[in-house]
C-alpha cells in the first residue's frame, strides 16, 4: 500500500502560505508572525522532531507576536493619526454656555461657534471664559481662565 508522506518543511511551508493568505485577506498584522514562525520552523525542520519543531514555531511565534508587532504597530499609527476635532482645540479658548458640574459631569462650552459638553474638575458659572486642557472623547476638558 502506497502511504503518502509529507515532509516536515513541506508542512511548514505550507502552513506559512496560508498564513500569508490570511493575513492579506484579514490585514490584522498578525498572521505575518505566524507566517515568519512558519518559515523559520520549516529551515530547522529537516534536522529534529515534531517535539522541537513545535517549540520552535511556539516560541518565534511569541517573540515576534510580543515584541515585534506592538512596535511596528506604534510606528505604523503614530504616522497614521490624524488628530480628533476634539483633541484640534487643546489650548483654545471657550464660553461656558451650561455650568459645568463636576458632581453631576455636566457642563457646555462654546468654543468656534460650536458647541461641545465639557467637564472640569471645579464649578464653572454660565459665561465663564475657559481653556480647553485636552479631550475625553468628544467631551471637552476645560479650565477657567
Amino acid at each position: 500500500m502506497n502511504e503518502l508522506v509529507v515532509h516536515p518543511w513541506a508542512f511548514w511551508i505550507t502552513f506559512a502560505i496560508a498564513a500569508a493568505i490570511l493575513e492579506m485577506m484579514v490585514g490584522s498584522f498578525s498572521f505575518v508572525f505566524v507566517c515568519v514562525a512558519a518559515i523559520l520552523t520549516a529551515l530547522v525542520a529537516s534536522r529534529f522532531d515534531w517535539i522541537v519543531q513545535l517549540g520552535v514555531f511556539g516560541v518565534t511565534l511569541l517573540v515576534t507576536l510580543g515584541m515585534v508587532r506592538p512596535r511596528f504597530l506604534s510606528r505604523i499609527q503614530s504616522e497614521t493619526k490624524l488628530p480628533s476635532r476634539a483633541e484640534i482645540l487643546v489650548g483654545k479658548m471657550g464660553k461656558v454656555s451650561q455650568t459645568i458640574d463636576p458632581a453631576i459631569g455636566l457642563g457646555r462650552v462654546e468654543v468656534e461657534g460650536q458647541d461641545w459638553a465639557a467637564q472640569s474638575a471645579k464649578l464653572i458659572a454660565i459665561d465663564s471664559t475657559v481653556v480647553i486642557e485636552g479631550s475625553d472623547g468628544i467631551v471637552l476638558i476645560v479650565k477657567e481662565v
